[in-house]
């Protein structure tokens, strides 16, 4: 059975990585499916629940910030610290909202109430992240009126859209286009 769901998401800083740039981190313009999944997974997370994300509207003006920082090289065991210097393209002043299909192999009616009960009162199930977790979201729940999505439109070009594992990790690309603010996907 499935149920459709919209969840509202915003933050000061967000980084959704691309995997084509290897040491550097440059975020996409707005959450590929893989993130908009994770996020909808930190607020309720069930083995037996799956999200197929159907949108994500942009409704803030997309703007870039450039961050330099010293990161630890190697694991954290290691008797003797090095550090490298890393520079990150992440997004400033972000929100989103997130539309999707919740799909679930039981009850699917019980998870969809217990989704939108978890998000009407700002629950979640571990932190809601903007990619990476240096980035939590300051706002989340479900979306209201106010919500709108700018007035863009343009091509984002290709995006991740997901990995199948069981075809031996391929990644699944997706045509990204914004019309009035919506990527459909």
């Amino acid at each position: 059975m499935e149920s459709q769901i919209s969840f509202y998401v915003a933050g000061r800083r967000a980084c959704f990585t691309r995997p084509e740039f290897k040491a550097e981190r440059v975020s996409y313009d707005f959450p590929p499916p893989t993130a908009a999944r994770g996020i909808l997974e930190s607020v309720y997370w069930k083995p037996q629940v799956k999200y197929a994300i159907r949108s994500i509207a942009i409704l803030k003006p997309i703007r870039w910030e450039v961050q330099t920082c010293n990161e630890r090289k190697g694991f954290f065991g290691a008797p003797v610290a090095e550090y490298t210097q890393r520079t990150s393209r992440i997004l400033v002043d972000v929100a989103y909202v997130i539309r999707a299909t919740l799909i679930a192999q039981d009850d699917n009616q019980k998870h969809f109430e217990m989704f939108n009960r978890r998000a009407r009162k700002g629950q979640s199930f571990r932190q809601v992240s903007l990619g990476r977790n240096e980035y939590p979201a300051t706002e989340f729940g479900l979306p209201t009126e106010d919500h709108k999505p700018l007035r863009i439109n343009q091509d984002f070009g290709w995006m991740l859209h997901s990995i199948e594992y069981e075809h031996g990790f391929s990644p699944t690309p997706f045509r990204a286009v914004a019309v009035e603010g919506v990527v459909a996907v």
